[in-house]
């Protein structure tokens, strides 16, 4: 990326014309909008193509990145703001509040640093699929009966705005590959399988959007992909990493193991740690999750108690899914950008301590003593958060070496050097805390419920048919966000350990 100086002064000229051919585009959107010439939905596309369609002629009219960078955080400043003084409203007014329009150029600003100088062709896919697919979408999806949509936690989507987004993907990447051949060089075979998974990553990016972050995860994702179809030494891998995504989470869906958000995550998650990391990322996660589901599988009297008490259930939605799984993805991207020993160490550190809370749950279920908070000592409900037990403590302990022993075996065939017995403990020993942790923070600040009507405490946001009311606890802190901390602790824990014992 160039600095100030180095930007030619055509470059400043031209981005001072693009600014304000912008500005007029948004001014002519507002000016239609209080005369309600068209409805708020089909301005806020007009805008999202016309906008994407000057982004993608960016390459050929700048010779830097930065008049672009330049006014893309310009745009995300300006629509932050108008978000939140809902102003501007005739492309930021949506039937829910959503970060969509901010989102937009700041996608704009990464895909610009990560790809604009040396991977202009990846940046024109990327942002097209966002600029035309997921508008198309949108405009078809907008006339798609209520009978037809697909019920999602965080929105519903229309199945024949599921179907346009996934084509029209197609035809783009398509389109974007054939006259970049000079520089992925694909043979059909691998040529197929690009643009397939490019187009299957965009569209599951673009089903599991909340409050317009599908502008973030469709061009991330489709960026992705192609950046692997550009390694030709990975490209064999990340094509049966798909593969493989597909059938677990086929036969994952098919048994009851994961919903159908559930499912799209897993296999966002899958493709990239599958396709990215190879067999050393893969086995241990893989492990994790047939293990897991297995357990929550298991008959058990004592479920029917807490069916009541918690929210969770056998199938995992999308926020169990990260919620778990966000964190080892990370590590894996990481390493693909930056090679350390380390970061397989971190990874397993997640899994670990993911690994140790959730089969703290499932085997504490099988106790046959109540279980007491961590914090008083008194008995609670089974399952709820911050309850532990003697033999649920036993399987966090069983959990965490389980999911560690896997990796250092894996580490043994896969990895330059294998992990060393004492990378082994500390590993074990942070996911062990990391599961503490957890359960004490479900004690003081998660989320708790009381049902209006029964008058039970909950975790549960419907209970007797009815919206619960807040108890005590952070209303945000859900379970879920609990795992999530646990995630980082155990990466916490491995840093600790590693600054005091290195």
């Amino acid at each position: 990326m160039t600095f100030f100086n180095d930007v030619p002064p055509l470059d400043w000229i031209t981005g001072i014309l693009l600014l304000v051919g912008l500005a007029i585009l948004v001014t002519f959107a507002e000016v239609v909008y209080k005369k309600f010439i068209l409805s708020k939905e089909d301005l806020r596309k007009g805008v999202h193509i016309l906008s994407g369609a000057v982004i993608l002629i960016t390459p050929f009219i700048f010779q830097t990145s930065t008049p672009l960078l330049i006014l893309s955080i310009v745009f995300a400043f300006i629509n932050l703001i108008a978000v939140y003084t809902q102003k501007l409203n005739s492309y930021n007014s949506t039937e829910r509040k959503s970060l969509g329009t901010f989102y937009y150029p700041a996608i704009v600003i990464v895909l610009t640093v990560l790809f604009w100088d040396n991977h202009k062709e990846i940046f024109m896919i990327a942002f097209a699929l966002l600029a035309f697919a997921d508008a198309a979408a949108g405009l078809v999806g907008k006339t798609a009966p209520d009978s037809s949509r697909i019920s999602l936690p965080w929105d519903s989507k229309s199945f024949r705005g599921s179907v346009t987004m996934f084509i029209s993907s197609l035809v783009i990447v398509t389109i974007g590959l054939v006259a970049s051949r000079g520089v992925f060089n694909l043979h059909p075979i691998q040529l197929f399988f690009a643009v397939l998974s490019t187009a299957a990553l965009a569209t599951a990016g673009e089903l599991l959007s909340y409050r317009g972050s599908d502008n973030l995860s469709i061009p991330i994702l489709a960026a992705i992909s192609l950046y692997v179809f550009q390694q030709p030494e990975l490209q064999i891998q990340f094509i049966f990493g798909f593969v493989l995504a597909l059938i677990v989470v086929f036969l994952a869906y098919y048994l009851k193991a994961l919903d159908l958000s559930g499912a799209l995550a897993t296999f966002i998650l899958g493709t990239v740690i599958f396709g990215y990391g190879g067999w050393l990322f893969t086995i241990p996660i893989l492990m994790f999750f047939i293990v897991s589901s297995a357990l929550s599988h298991l008959p058990n009297s004592n479920k029917a108690a807490t069916s009541d008490a918690i929210e969770l259930g056998a199938r995992r939605n999308v926020e169990q899914v990260f919620a778990n799984g966000f964190l080892p993805f990370v590590c894996v991207i990481a390493s693909f950008f930056y090679e350390s020993q380390m970061l397989f160490v971190l990874y397993l550190g997640a899994l670990s301590a993911a690994t140790a809370d959730t089969w703290a749950t499932e085997i504490g279920l099988l106790s046959r003593a109540q279980p007491r908070s961590i914090t008083t000592g008194k008995h609670v409900t089974p399952g709820m958060s911050g309850g532990i037990t003697v033999l649920g403590s036993f399987g966090a302990v069983a959990g965490a070496t389980f999911v560690t022993l896997i990796g250092f075996v894996v580490s043994i065939y896969f990895r330059q050097t294998a992990l060393t017995i004492d990378e082994v403990i500390i590993i074990i020993i942070a996911g062990v805390i990391a599961q503490f942790i957890d359960s004490l923070t479900g004690a003081l600040w998660q989320r708790k419920n009381r049902c209006a009507v029964c008058n039970k405490i909950t975790e549960r946001s419907i209970h007797c048919e009815k919206k619960t009311e807040l108890f005590r606890g952070q209303e945000w802190l859900d379970n879920n966000v609990v795992n999530l901390i646990c995630g980082f602790s155990g990466l916490f824990f491995i840093n600790l350990f590693n600054l005091l014992f290195n």
